[in-house]
């Protein structure tokens, strides 16, 4: 989501193990371009110490909304 007015760029992002229905959550948060996927990896190697390589290779499976509304992205990462 892009702030248009101070051109600052945000994202949450929700994390879904498929086989658990476990959901991690990175609540609203500042970052540009694809810094959602470097967040992601980082939240997911500290929850189960896993190598970043091998989680953005094998195992993720990426959906990126563009255009969203603030309260949109907010409410996402809640």
């Amino acid at each position: 989501m892009e702030d248009t007015i101070n051109g600052n760029t945000y994202h949450s992002v929700r994390i879904t193990n498929i086989k658990t229905k476990e959901e991690l959550k990175i609540p609203f948060t500042y970052g540009y371009g694809e810094q959602y996927k470097s967040n992601t990896l980082n939240a997911l190697c500290k929850k189960d110490n896993t190598s970043k390589f091998s989680l953005y290779h094998d195992f993720i499976y990426w959906i990126d909304e563009e255009n969203c509304l603030m309260k949109d992205v907010k409410r996402w990462g809640k």
